[in-house]
Order: structure tokens, then sequence, then C-alpha cells
């Protein structure tokens, strides 16, 4: 596993984080990020390829640990495969607002876990999350949680897209948008937007020719 990375430890902002590429897997842990762990600003993810996979736990992000804002995740491919525990996400962590989510594909594939998703786990808001896939979207499957504490079916990870709000935040959810020609959901695969902390969860637009 590899990764790319910018982050802030301080007061300084981090950069942004900019990967153009023919095709590009991230995989086995490694990941693509941009995070804030103290008072300076995350950088902004944006990612540009005709195939991208995120597989084996892999993730691109840009968090936000204290109180200021993260960055947003924008990414643009033509086929994009998230899997086996692969993810997507912009998170909050403190009181800063997690930053949003612009996904544009013709086709998007999640399995096995593979997940998009914003969410918040302190006071701050988390971000919106915007879907636009030309073709189609497919999520399907699950995977047991890595920690290997946790063995019961509760403890299963699904596919899915998602925007949250966790335990012990008071933060408000962001929106979900969906927009596809095709959406297929199956095999324990989910489209949602909780609330397990104080905050309001948000809202889920779907715009699809069809849903199966």
């Amino acid at each position: 596993s590899g990764f790319i990375s910018s982050d802030s430890f301080d007061s300084g902002n981090a950069g942004n984080v900019v990967v153009t590429a023919e095709e590009l897997s991230v995989d086995n842990d490694g990941y693509i990020s941009s995070d804030s762990f103290d008072l300076g600003n995350a950088g902004n993810v944006v990612v540009t390829a005709k195939e991208l996979f995120v597989n084996n736990d892999a993730y691109i992000s840009s968090d936000t640990f204290e109180s200021v804002a993260g960055g947003n995740v924008i990414i643009t491919a033509e086929e994009l495969s998230v899997n086996n525990g692969g993810f997507i996400s912009s998170d909050t962590y403190g009181s800063g607002n997690a930053g949003n989510t612009n996904i544009t594909v013709r086709n998007l594939e999640l399995t096995n876990a593979g997940q998009i998703s914003s969410g918040t786990f302190d006071s701050g808001n988390s971000g919106n999350l915007k879907i636009n896939a030309s073709d189609s979207i497919s999520i399907s499957g699950n995977k047991l949680s890595s920690n290997p504490e946790l063995e019961d079916e509760a403890d299963l990870l699904s596919s899915g897209l998602l925007v949250s709000t966790e335990f012990g935040s008071s933060g408000n959810g962001g929106s979900l948008i969906i927009e596809t020609a095709n959406l297929q959901i199956n095999d324990g695969g989910i489209i949602t937007s909780g609330t397990l902390g104080l905050g309001n969860a948000g809202n889920i637009t779907i715009i699809a020719n069809n849903i199966e």
C-alpha cells in the first residue's frame, strides 16, 4: 500500500491534492487524502481518471478533526469501482464542517462494503454528497467488520451511499442527491441518511429512469 496526502498539523492550511490519470488503482489500505488535525484548513482532493478503482480498505478522503473546515472531494471518471471495504468520504470529527463530495461518472459500482459517505462525529455538520452517474449505479454486497472483537450479524458493513450523524454528535447531516439512468440495489446494498446523534438527518433525492 502507498499514499498521496497533504495534511495540516498546525495553523497552516493543507494544500489541495490533484491527481489525473488514465487508470488509477488505490488498493490494500492505500489512500489519497487531505486532512486537518489542528487549526489549518484541510485541502480539496480532486481525482480525474478514465478508470478509478478503490479496493481492499483503501480510501480517498478529506476530513477535519478540529474547528476548521474539511475540504471537498471531487471525482470525475468514466468507470468508478469501490470494492471490499474501500471508501470515499468527507467527515468531521470536530466542530468544523465537513466538505462536500461530488462524484461525476458514467458507471458507479459499489460492492462488498464499498462506500461513499459523509458523516459527523462531533458538533460540525457533515457535508453534502452528490452522485451523478450518466449510465448506471450498482450497489451490492457486504462484509464483516475488520474489528476482530465484532463478530455478530450487526457488524456487517454494507455497500452504499451514506450521509450520517454518529453517536455522540450534535451536528446535522448533509443532503444526498443521486442522478442516474439506472439504479440497482441488491444483496444488502443501502442508500441511507440517518441520525444517531442530536442533529437532524439530511434529505435524500433520487432522480433515475429505472430503479431495481
